[in-house]
């Protein structure tokens, strides 16, 4: 099944691992402009420039934001600014942070995943993904001949002692340590040790990897396979077979999966009516603003202009079996899909994604509704990676915006270069 191998990776050159920080970015697809300048003006050596390439006037198929950031590739390797780690390594990565008041370590490995079509049933998916993300990420790809962030994947291995053996190695010093802007700080462990390598290997042997961020950036991995196998369709297996994937077990206790929840602009009636639609499908109960996203398994908590709060709970449970037979038993069961399908379809008409902004802040959420900036928010409960699991093992995919991985995989620890 799964095949995870060491590779020499690219990695900043450092007198201190705390200066990793000036050079690390967060994904390219959660950068906002204001956040991308930032990061441009932090260090003239941030991987911004590489991973996220500005556009300028003038450009053309030749010289244009992705040829310039293979350029500046090329550049800081030759000038010693990037330099290839001189044994192929797994990467111990951990992160640090607090959720619910509470302090968390994720560790997991950076290492080269084989990649394979998810027909093969190998790596499989979650979510949908889009043409014009996909042609960027593979321009750039092409261009550079280098993956500059990683995909984030997740495996189960309750019986392997994962996080036993990734806790020796993360003992020592880290070789970088970066705390980003949302106060997660995030350290790197090189293991070039062939004794862990194949331990490794045999954790992987027989497993599934479930793709939890980067879908965009996978399938790029899969063209760009396919274009480099093209060129040299009787070679060895290469580099271009793998893509760097940030691997975390399901079971590790530092995973946190959040909700996002949704703000609607208009098309939600009277407090009066709107309960009375609800009423079809839900127990409609008053709850206080404070209390509005303690929720559990089939529950939505409702903040109305003014700071009236409702929580939702599921009474017909069989609705959603009745209104959809395309999707799995699995996908039906999710707790946006009875938001999306039962409460803004069925009962509301809201169908158009520009009604809807999406936040994971339910603080946020309840007090923009609650000053009447928004018709409504609605508040979803925390996601379960099993949820994901069974919904990607059914061949399905979750809606837009169900789950959120939280940190991210940060760019720039390590570069997967050819």
């Amino acid at each position: 099944m799964a095949e995870v191998r060491p590779f020499q990776g690219v990695r900043y050159r450092l007198e201190r691992p705390e200066q990793a920080e000036a050079v690390i970015a967060p994904p390219y697809d959660v950068i906002s402009p204001a956040g991308a300048d930032q990061l441009h003006e932090r260090d003239p050596r941030n991987v911004i420039r590489l991973e996220l390439p500005r556009d300028q006037p003038g450009d053309s198929d030749a010289e244009n934001r992705y040829t310039r950031a293979a350029a500046q590739y090329r550049q800081w390797v030759e000038s010693g600014v990037l330099a290839r780690d001189e044994q192929p390594c797994l990467y111990v990565y951990g992160q640090r942070y607090t959720v619910e008041g509470g302090q968390q370590e994720r560790l997991g490995l950076l290492g080269a995943l084989k990649v394979e079509p998810y027909e093969a049933g190998v790596v499989l998916p979650h979510e949908q993904t889009f043409p014009k993300h996909k042609e960027d990420r593979f321009r750039l790809r092409i261009a550079s001949r280098a993956q500059f962030s990683p995909i984030f994947g997740l495996y189960s291995a309750p019986d392997a002692g994962v996080r036993a053996a990734l806790d020796r190695w993360a003992a020592g010093d880290p070789v970088a340590v970066a705390v980003d802007p949302e106060g997660v700080e995030h350290r790197l462990w090189p293991v070039d040790d062939a004794e862990f390598a194949s331990w490794a290997a045999g954790v992987f042997e027989g497993r599934q990897v479930f793709i939890a961020d980067g879908h965009h950036r996978y399938e790029t991995a899969l063209r760009y396979r396919d274009a480099r196998r093209a060129e040299a369709p009787d070679a060895p297996l290469s580099s271009f077979d793998y893509v760097m994937t940030f691997l975390v077990e399901m079971e590790d206790p530092g995973l946190v999966l959040l909700p996002t929840h949704r703000l609607v602009k208009g098309g939600v009636p009277v407090p009066e009516e709107l309960r009375r639609k609800l009423e079809a499908f839900f127990r409609v109960e008053e709850t206080t603003l404070e209390a509005v996203d303690a929720l559990e398994h089939h529950q939505i908590g409702v903040v109305l202009p003014g700071g009236a709060a409702w929580r939702l709970t599921l009474t017909d449970a069989g609705a959603l079996d009745r209104l959809d037979q395309e999707h799995s038993a699995a996908w039906r069961d999710l707790d946006v899909v009875l938001l999306h399908r039962l409460v803004f379809q069925e009962l509301l008409g809201i169908t158009e994604h520009g009604d809807i902004v999406y936040t994971r802040d339910p603080a946020e959420a309840r007090d923009r509704a609650a000053s009447a900036e928004f018709a409504a928010c609605f508040v979803l409960p925390f996601p379960k990676v099993d949820e994901l699991k069974a919904v990607a093992g059914a061949g399905d995919k979750m809606p837009e915006k169900s789950t959120y991985f939280w940190p991210k995989a940060i760019t720039g620890l390590v570069i997967y270069g050819e």
